[in-house]
């Protein structure tokens, strides 16, 4: 590991979001869809977003961020619900892409989940899918979509269909093996 790299990596840190984080959560949750998605208006999402991060939180979802550097920046952040492993957002701030922030936050969210993950990922979001392969989780099946874009489902041994805003999205799931799960067309 070369010196500037061993540097970084002391430099991070992972903790629970604190009211203070917020504004910079939100500028990171909008430069990291705009980076993904260019050609959506994230800008018009975002209230809907912090309605949904309240939500979350209030419902007992974790949301743990990466901070980064001196002086310390916010590079990254995952919304886990510890209980259930559901994995909602997992936003990385465009500057830190390929940097190894995914992965840290991954691993936080399997330490806030140690029973498994579940989560959902657009077919096209090739990054992101790629990543979460590479991080062990497999892939289930195309699910129907309203959406222009089919999504993937991925999992490895529940599968569990989210509904947002009446759009059916895929799954990523990573559980121990021996866990009993969901046939296509079940609900959660």
């Amino acid at each position: 590991m070369s010196g500037g790299a061993m540097e970084a990596a002391h430099a991070r840190r992972v903790g629970r979001r604190a009211a203070t984080d917020t504004p910079a959560l939100m500028e990171l949750w909008l430069a990291s869809w705009r980076a993904t998605y260019a050609d959506i208006d994230f800008d018009a999402r975002l209230e809907w977003f912090k309605a949904r991060l309240a939500a979350l939180e209030t419902g007992g979802a974790l949301t743990l961020c990466l901070y980064e550097g001196a002086p310390t920046f916010l590079a990254g952040f995952v919304v886990i619900h510890p209980e259930t492993g559901w994995l909602d957002q997992l936003c990385v701030h465009p500057n830190c892409f390929g940097a190894g922030a995914a992965r840290a936050l991954i691993e936080a969210a399997r330490q806030a989940s140690p029973d498994g993950i579940r989560l959902d990922v657009n077919a096209d979001n090739t990054r992101a899918r790629r990543f979460y392969e590479r991080e062990g989780f497999s892939l289930v099946a195309l699910e129907p979509s309203a959406a222009q874009v089919e999504p993937l489902s991925f999992w490895n041994g529940v599968r569990i269909v989210r509904r947002m805003e009446n759009k059916i999205s895929p799954i990523f799931s990573v559980l121990p093996p021996g866990i009993g799960g969901f046939r296509t067309g079940d609900k959660a």
